[in-house]
């Protein structure tokens, strides 16, 4: 946190949304990366449901990266309430999911999902760009990840990941 000037404080009065499509997470496994960070805090984190999708922990990669979402995020604002939104893999359930972080009022919102801007349609990245138009007029910060695979996103070629090419990410 201190490497990228992230502002003090331990989250409390803060509301962070994290958006997952998939995966999910066991309690234990944060609170034990947690111990060994030497935080003892037992986080406040609350999953939400949207559309059906609930918090279901495998072996996959999907829920490697909830987990890790969980672990930075509370290891940084320990205190603050953490909702973990669990929406459809598909680009309403992603939608639905965002819209709810917003309706909840999270002061902030993290994805770590994405894909090569390629792959949207302009109608839909128009439809995310207005809802995070909303987000933005209700002084909500949203976080996105830009990509894995460097400047490729993971394709061929040089690649932009949204939504984290949105000038409102």
């Amino acid at each position: 946190a201190s490497l990228y000037n992230f502002p003090s404080g331990d989250g409390t009065g803060q509301k962070v949304g994290i958006i997952e499509l998939g995966g999910g997470y066991i309690l234990s496994d944060i609170t034990t990366f947690l111990s060994s960070l030497g935080i003892t805090t037992t986080p406040n984190i609350i999953d939400v449901s949207v559309d059906g999708a609930v918090n279901s922990p495998d072996t996959t990669g999907a829920s490697f990266e909830v987990a890790l979402d969980i672990e930075i995020i509370v290891a940084i604002v320990p205190n603050a309430e953490i909702r973990v939104y669990f929406g459809q893999n598909s680009s309403l359930g992603f939608y639905n999911a965002i819209s709810q972080a917003i309706t909840d009022n999270c002061n902030v919102i993290s994805i770590s999902w994405g894909a090569p801007e390629k792959y949207w349609t302009l109608p839909d990245m128009t439809k995310y760009n207005d809802l995070f138009s909303l987000a933005t007029q209700n002084n909500i910060t949203i976080f996105a990840a830009s990509g894995d695979g460097g400047s490729s996103d993971g394709d061929f070629g040089l690649n932009v990941d949204f939504p984290s090419s949105s000038p409102l990410v």
